[in-house]
């Protein structure tokens, strides 16, 4: 197991990253960005995350940057581990961070220099990491590039080619033809700015082949950031977690988080619309295509924020795939719903629960009847009342089952725990009629209350499974009036052989040739219809359960409603 750990840890990109952010150091949207890559991490094999990489005087006695960021990044790191290893799963146990070597020194990169890098010790710890690697480094710029540009002349100088041929550079904004820069001089650009000759002397290495050099330009800035999703609504929703408050508390401006560095690991990861595919490994950033990976990325840009909001929202202890209740009618007292999905249509018949209004338990007054043809919208058709049936005026319209046959709809229905009905009706969504006057399966008729129908549908044969503690199942007759065979008792046991009580409400479905069984939480298996069925343990939190499976909207479902 360590081996394959291993391996699959050796196959994810080995990343350094580097940073002009920090601590009252430069634009705090490498803030924002370094919380977002931490979110990211699993997908890469961090070797060290560099902060304070800018040359600018007037940082040189800030805070010790490294100590600041074990403080804010580290920490946060360790506090949501647990639960993104839990939910996610892939994170590193830690994260090395450093200082920069170049932070504030007050000059830029130079040529002609022949750097000694037992004096950067950020840059030699870099040239220490790319030389025991067998795979390549990624190197994300996020700011100027005198740090990398010591780092390159050193390898050139100390003919270390196989060094540089193991490292590729990822750089934000470093050129841009139409944001800030220019088609003319694309090079104009802050980062560039603050150290000229780097960025001249990286971009010419990259031309002559000696580097490999993705220049991403403006597109984190107005494809990422700008095409996101915006307002303080979203992104209060980031601050549940400790990574998800640093991303979004790092730069929130203009109503929204500005992450924008973060393009250089969306490109390397390559699933959002920009690969490394998608952009010279020379350094040029040719107009055409800044325009259009730009213009991909904000088509990507929610689904980029969503993945970091899951991510999030897991760091906080919350299982990102768990399933979501998503609330048709809000404060409603909607209950045991049963689907039926015919003509890209979703339809289900539920019970109202009085007792949501303070009138006491499982007062169920109708059913209601529904449909949505997107799962987001949703219609009421009708009311049932149960003064149409023979139960009367009484507030006992407890769960049921619909099915079709010979173009007609069946409504099943539950008199309380009492006995079952049944309703017809020449449309799904009614109006329903009392088929008999009287119940289907009335009381004595099985040693159990004979409640909570569930219709099974096989080669043309109608199967009635009811019950609680013990299901009973029988065939309906053509007519849907009356059964044909005498109600069997169903086995349910467990692997032992020992029979087990069920709970109320069955649900029935076939899969690969398994009948499936299943109650409230639990579900059970067999090869026969009639089982024996074996149980198989619990699957989910919640009462009855509606199985379907169709087309609604031009999408294909196969979802349970609780």
């Amino acid at each position: 197991m360590l081996l394959v750990a291993t391996a699959m840890f050796s196959q994810k990109p080995k990343v350094w990253l580097i940073s002009d952010g920090g601590y009252q150091i430069n634009d705090p949207d490498d803030i924002s960005a370094v919380a977002s890559y931490l979110l990211m991490s699993n997908m890469f094999n961090t070797r060290g995350v560099v902060i304070g990489s800018t040359t600018h005087p007037w940082n040189k006695n800030t805070i010790d940057q490294k100590k600041w960021a074990e403080e804010t990044y580290a920490s946060a790191y360790s506090k949501d581990l647990k639960n993104l290893n839990k939910y996610i799963g892939g994170y590193q146990t830690t994260i090395r961070f450093l200082e920069s070597s170049i932070k504030g020194m007050g000059v830029s990169f130079s040529p002609t220099k022949n750097y000694i890098l037992k004096n950067y010790p950020s840059i030699l710890s870099l040239f220490k990491e790319v030389d025991q690697s067998k795979e390549t480094i990624n190197v994300l710029c996020y700011g100027p590039l005198t740090e990398q540009a010591i780092f390159v002349s050193y390898c050139l100088n100390n003919n270390r080619f196989d060094i540089l041929k193991k490292t590729r550079f990822i750089s934000h904004w470093t050129s841009s033809n139409f944001h800030v820069g220019s088609i003319k001089n694309p090079e104009h650009t802050h980062n560039c700015f603050a150290d000229p000759i780097a960025c001249e002397y990286m971009k010419n290495k990259a031309k002559n082949g000696n580097i490999e050099f993705y220049e991403c330009g403006g597109i984190g800035q107005y494809g990422l950031v700008e095409g996101g999703p915006k307002g303080k609504e979203y992104y209060s929703l980031f601050k549940d977690s400790n990574l998800g408050k640093i991303f979004a508390e790092g730069k929130f401006t203009k109503n929204r988080v500005d992450d924008s560095d973060a393009a250089t690991y969306w490109a390397l990861l390559g699933n959002y619309g920009v690969s490394l595919k998608d952009i010279a490994s020379n350094g040029v950033n040719f107009p055409e295509v800044e325009e259009r990976n730009e213009k991909a990325f904000a088509l990507h840009a929610k689904q980029m924020r969503d993945e970091l909001l899951r991510r999030s929202n897991a760091a906080a202890g919350r299982n990102p795939d768990a399933i979501k209740i998503d609330i048709i009618v809000p404060e409603h007292g909607m209950a045991d719903p049963h689907a039926w999905v015919q003509n890209d249509t979703l339809f289900f018949i539920a019970g109202h629960d009085e007792s949501w209004e303070g009138k006491g338990s499982f007062r169920m007054d109708k059913w209601e009847v529904w449909s949505s043809v997107d799962l987001k919208t949703y219609t009421h058709h009708r009311d049932i009342l149960p003064k149409q049936t023979y139960i009367g005026d009484l507030p006992n319209c407890w769960a049921g089952d619909i099915c079709e046959r010979n173009g007609k709809y069946y409504w099943f229905f539950s008199n309380r725990n009492i006995n079952t009905g049944v309703m017809v009706a020449n449309k799904i969504t009614g109006p329903y009629t009392d088929l008999l006057g009287k119940p289907l399966l009335k009381e004595g008729i099985v040693p159990v209350h004979p409640y909570d129908p569930e219709i099974f549908i096989e080669d043309d044969v109608y199967t009635i499974c009811f019950g609680s503690g013990t299901y009973y199942m029988a065939t309906l007759a053509e007519d849907m009036k009356s059964l044909t065979t005498t109600p069997k008792p169903i086995i349910v046991q467990n692997e032992n052989g020992e029979i087990l009580k069920t709970d109320d409400k069955s649900t029935l479905f076939k899969r690969n040739d398994w009948y499936y069984l299943v109650y409230g939480s639990n579900y059970a298996m067999s090869k026969n219809l009639y089982g024996p069925y074996t149980y198989k343990g619990p699957f989910l939190k919640g009462g009855h359960t509606s199985f379907l499976s169709g087309t609604v909207s031009g999408m294909c479902y196969k979802k349970i409603t609780t």
